[in-house]
């Protein structure tokens, strides 16, 4: 099935899209009440969505889709391209993360200041934790945490997969957007839109240990590396 940069992909509006792989995270974003798989950034992303089907290499990977305007997550099949569950919830899902091991999908709903929680292999979502105005999340390379930010209050709450509880909350600057975990586990990183920085944190320990000065309302940040 050729994918061509603008062939509209149904079901989805202004949300992100991510596809899981071993080896690769890809992401597009819809515009003006339909989503795209587009290229990165326009150009290439339905280049390489092609090369994993043609290699077959996407057969065994799922892409979530948060419908945030839809209220539900969008389930497709890596290898086909096809929708195969349509998921409601109760809470419009505004971002998403899939855990390492692809058992768990964690959303946020900002409207209800809580992260939604949905198990693939039991196929049913657990119960919802109540945090703060939190608009992003990412999850250490474990699996055992998930990382919030509370654009409201400042601050990032840090989730126990585990046990499926608030294990701390940990100030940061002001109005914080993406948060972002290197792949060793051992670092935090938080686009603070408000300072105009970023804040670096240490997972171990849940402490601040620093401030980088970046460039005006700072909004996505990403890591590559331990």
């Amino acid at each position: 099935m050729p994918i061509r940069g603008g062939d509209p992909v149904r079901g989805y509006e202004r949300e992100h899209v991510i596809l899981i792989s071993r080896r690769e995270v890809l992401w597009t974003l819809g515009w003006a009440g339909v989503s795209t798989l587009v290229r990165s950034p326009r150009r290439t992303m339905a280049a390489q969505a092609e090369k994993l089907l043609a290699s077959g290499a996407a057969r065994s990977h799922m892409v979530y889709v948060a419908n945030e305007l839809g209220q539900s997550l969008s389930v497709i099949a890596g290898d086909t391209l096809q929708v195969t569950r349509t998921i409601p919830f109760k809470h419009p899902p505004h971002n998403l993360a899939v855990g390492p091991t692809g058992g768990a999908v964690y959303l946020t709903a900002p409207t209800a200041h809580r992260v939604l929680r949905w198990d693939v292999q039991a196929g049913k979502e657990l119960e919802p934790l109540a945090i703060g105005d939190q608009p992003h999340l990412a999850v250490t390379p474990d699996g055992q945490q998930v990382w919030v930010t509370n654009h409201g209050s400042h601050d990032v709450t840090v989730i126990d997969t585990v046990h499926r509880k608030l294990v701390a909350t940990v100030p940061v600057g002001r109005s914080p957007h993406h948060v972002a975990i290197s792949q060793d586990g051992q670092k935090t990183y938080v686009a603070n839109h408000g300072d105009g920085d970023i804040s670096v944190i240490a997972v171990a320990t849940l402490q601040g240990i620093g401030r980088v000065k970046v460039g005006h309302g700072p909004h996505g940040i990403g890591v590559w590396g331990a």
